[in-house]
């Protein structure tokens, strides 16, 4: 089945999202959407595809089957609905919303669409990770007992994406950047999201009244799992994004450096140390795992729910730092 899709938005993950819908195959990119002037001159040089100025209108005029959706993070749920409303199959970049209200919006609208929904969970599909899941599977750690995990950014990213800036607009850490650590702990534990208590605060940025730079949030999983996690826009320019991800196990330990790095280090108890270094390439991706879900294919790494429930997790740990106490879910 030939599937025809359009890019609304080419904002940081966009010309990958694009990327691995082709990679799919069989697929067929037939417009975009940018709301951006500028942006639109660039990408204009990059594709030989109608543009437009408004999703909507692109939406109606081709009529496509999938939508990739990697807009300013506050205009991502407007883009959502519009695809869902339309019956449009959907990927879009995380955090695929920033309110809990448009959160909500979206669940709806899943119930009456035929449309199926992929939230770009990069690290799912990163080599380290998955051999760390494959490890999970196996029992070689043994029952899953909390994960640590660390996630710093370097500020030039928001330095070249203004809207950023604006919590309002971008999110937040704990919404922006934890997403991918509570939507790992989840996928390794196979456990909801019980309660979480967060702190996030401005330490560096104060030229930017209310950004935050730097959040901690500690989630409790109905399963007595604990996931600390740390993320912030304080790493120094010009070094690697050194992201951590540690997990214990009643029998094994392991640990994943990402981001800049590719390495996984596996443990257990009166055996080496294991050290797994792996390459860039990523032979499966979001957008991939959404295509076969489409087409009935496996196998199926996130669905839709997947995306709801880690997005409802950081949203409500947002809501605890800014109230300053433990939220259940």
């Amino acid at each position: 089945m030939r599937l025809r899709f359009a890019a609304i938005g080419i904002h940081i993950h966009g010309p990958g999202s694009i990327q691995e819908i082709l990679a799919a195959g069989d697929t067929e990119l037939v417009g975009i959407a940018e709301s951006d002037p500028e942006r639109r001159v660039e990408v204009a040089q990059q594709y030989d595809v109608p543009l437009y100025a408004n999703h909507e209108e692109m939406l109606d005029a081709l009529r496509p089957d999938l939508a990739t959706i990697c807009n300013a993070h506050h205009e991502k749920a407007a883009a959502t609905l519009a695809c869902l409303e339309r019956n449009v199959h959907v990927l879009v970049d995380k955090p695929m919303v920033i309110e809990l209200d448009d959160l909500a919006r979206v669940e709806q609208a899943l119930e009456t669409s035929t449309s199926e929904l992929q939230m770009m969970v990069t690290e799912r599909f990163g080599p380290p990770f998955v051999h760390l899941k494959e490890l999970v599977d196996s029992g070689y750690l043994g029952e899953i007992a909390g994960c640590v995990a660390t996630r710093p950014h370097e500020f030039a990213l928001a330095e070249r994406e203004p809207w950023m800036l604006e919590e309002s607009k971008e999110g937040g850490p704990i919404v922006d950047l934890m997403i991918h650590d509570i939507d790992l702990a989840r996928w390794y534990s196979g456990a909801s999201v019980q309660s979480v208590t967060a702190h996030h605060m401005q330490r560096r940025w104060h030229e930017y009244p209310g950004f935050n730079d730097v959040a901690h949030a500690m989630f409790v999983l109905d399963s007595g799992i604990v996931a600390t996690i740390e993320a912030d826009w304080l790493t120094p320019r010009n070094t690697p994004w050194d992201c951590r991800f540690f997990l214990t196990g009643t029998e094994g330990a392991a640990e994943v450096r990402s981001l800049h790095f590719s390495d996984l280090l596996y443990w257990r108890h009166d055996e080496p140390r294991t050290h797994v270094q792996f390459g860039r390439n990523r032979p499966d991706s979001s957008g991939q795992d959404l295509v076969r879900r489409i087409r009935g294919e496996t196998p199926i790494i996130a669905t839709a729910q997947d995306a709801i429930d880690s997005t409802r997790a950081v949203l409500i740990a947002r809501e605890a730092a800014r109230k300053g106490r433990t939220i259940a879910l």
